[in-house]
């Protein structure tokens, strides 16, 4: 079962495994009760702070310049 842990700031990794490899999914709450999945990486120990670097930087670029989901009508 996958399961879900703070990486501070509003950030968060959904944390899974898919046939032994160790998979992360990073998102953030956005405005309107939205999920915004932000990057998907292959956990390892050499990666992992550069990929959470590299979250916090996306989700950063996603607020600052506005980007939004489409609401379907």
């Amino acid at each position: 079962m996958p399961a879900s842990r703070a990486l501070g700031d509003g950030l968060f990794e959904l944390r899974f495994d898919v046939l032994r490899v160790a998979w992360r999914i990073t998102y953030f709450f956005a405005t309107g009760r939205r999920i915004v999945l932000l990057t998907v990486f292959h956990k390892q120990r050499q990666n992992e702070r550069s990929e959470v670097q590299r979250a916090r930087w996306t989700m950063t670029r996603c607020i600052t310049e506005g980007h939004t989901a489409e609401e379907e009508d």
